[in-house]
């Protein structure tokens, strides 16, 4: 947003991994950010597009400030790798998956660690905030989506939410939340009765990266088949 790069993680597993900053008005001009001895498995922006945040292999979550290209800030929230990173729409905090079976909620201009939600039994794929942010929408291998307070780390009254094909990603739309799933598609439900609105085709495998553009009636898709 607003800055008009594109961040990009990735690595090999268990021997390097790298954060980057791409120009596509500057001829593709690749700025590296660092040097990990992990993969870096997630990125994101924060609203204003001064900050990026990336969650990486080596249970680390580094902050970047987009304008001078360096790194200001550096936590260890987690016990095994920080599967996915996402900020809350007024930037303010940022949600952390990890395959440690947790969610943690950080405060974006401290780094505190404010709530750590442990519903959980299996490794956490992926997390994001609600609309208004209170919430936070949690999903873990092989188990329903949960819903808890984005404060207090408690459950919400509301049932959690069943999906189809082994969801990995999560997203929200302009329609509602979209699901990048194992089973190379994606699929779209109405939160207010957790509905299956429809169902995108075209990947030959899991949907493992969702990208929302604003507004967010457009939107992106990653596979490991290749494709985007």
């Amino acid at each position: 947003p607003k800055t008009r790069l594109l961040a990009v993680g990735g690595g090999t597993p268990s021997q390097w991994g790298t954060v980057a900053l791409v120009d596509p008005a500057a001829d593709f001009a690749v700025h590296f950010l660092c040097d990990l001895p992990e993969m870096a498995l997630s990125v994101a922006f924060n609203p204003d597009g001064s900050q990026l945040a990336a969650g990486s292999g080596d249970r680390t979550i580094r902050f970047f400030d987009v304008a001078n290209r360096r790194q200001t800030r550096l936590l260890r929230p987690h016990a095994d790798w920080v599967q996915s990173i996402a900020f809350s729409a007024d930037g303010t905090h940022l949600l952390s998956a990890s395959r440690d079976r947790t969610v943690r909620v950080a405060n974006a201009a401290t780094g505190q660690i404010e709530t750590t939600y442990a519903g959980h039994d299996t490794a956490v794929l992926t997390a994001i905030f609600s609309r208004d942010g209170r919430t936070a929408f949690s999903l873990a291998q092989s188990s329903p989506v949960q819903l808890w307070e984005a404060a207090s780390g408690r459950d919400t009254k509301e049932k959690p939410i069943a999906m189809e094909g082994r969801p990995e990603r999560l997203a929200w739309v302009s329609t509602g939340l979209a699901a990048g799933c194992a089973d190379g598609l994606v699929r779209i439900y109405q939160i207010s009765d957790r509905q299956l609105l429809y169902t995108l085709y075209g990947h030959g495998d899991a949907v493992t990266a969702l990208a929302v553009g604003r507004p967010s009636d457009v939107f992106a898709t990653g596979s490991y088949d290749g494709t985007v």
